[in-house]
């Protein structure tokens, strides 16, 4: 593994999701030190939808890419490519539910290996930096409804920007979560955060809309959550 872009690959344990039955993995890039030739280096598909890509872009999709081959090699999946799916989804392993995230320089990558007889099953993992203040109240009506910027509002302990950053990661997780499984695009405010729990670090969203027979609006879903300085992680599975 090349230690100047690859810096570090973790598995990372979440106390809340000690129930998780799949593995989480974390892993710091650094984007100055990107060239093409590491997608061979790593053993990565270089993409023809990256053709046109700016370096940024390619280094982080190198990097949830080579981070999503560890995972899969653990879940005894050696040597799968991951390919790009609709809407740029990762195309995974049959009975594999994943997903990958990253922000400036931490790629994320959650997969668990579903039971035969699964049905329905999905994995949603984000990372987000802690959005700015005005930055936060230029997207919140976009991130959030009247009720949920009351519940934030009842969490003093945490900025406003915080709280809306972990809305919006909760939000992109449940996405990641369900779009596999309803095959269908949905927004923001189709879902409602119901529920937030500092001391747990845990999290309920709400369906407001129905998705499909077996994703009705008012179906819950909890989460888990990590908050640093700059960053914030947010995990759901069913």
């Amino acid at each position: 593994m090349p230690h100047h872009f690859i810096t570090a690959v973790e598995w990372l344990n979440l106390p809340q999701a000690a129930y998780f039955p799949g593995k989480i993995a974390r892993c710091h890039f650094a984007v100055d030190a990107y060239h093409d030739g590491l997608f061979a280096e790593l053993g990565v598909v270089f993409p023809p939808s990256l053709t046109r890509a700016v370096p940024k872009r390619r280094a982080e999709f190198l990097a949830g890419r080579y981070l999503a081959s560890v995972v899969l090699h653990s879940l005894g999946y050696a040597r799968f490519t991951l390919e790009i799916g609709d809407n740029r989804a990762p195309r995974w392993p049959e009975r594999v539910q994943g997903a990958i995230s990253h922000n400036a320089n931490i790629a994320l990558c959650a997969a668990q290996h579903g039971e035969p007889m699964l049905l329905t099953g999905g994995v949603g993992i984000d990372i987000e930096t802690q959005m700015e203040g005005p930055q936060a109240l230029e997207f919140l009506p976009m991130i959030v409804n009247g009720a949920e910027y009351e519940l934030l509002r009842r969490h003093p302990r945490l900025s406003l920007s915080a709280l809306l950053t972990l809305t919006f990661s909760a939000k992109e997780s449940l996405f990641k979560m369900l779009y596999p499984q309803v095959g269908r695009l949905f927004g923001f405010l189709d879902a409602q955060l119901v529920t937030l729990d500092e001391q747990q670090c845990r999290f309920t969203l709400e369906l407001t809309v129905t998705l499909s027979a077996d994703f009705r609006a008012g179906m819950r879903f909890e989460g888990v959550y990590r908050l640093s300085r700059q960053d914030i992680i947010t995990f759901l599975y069913c």
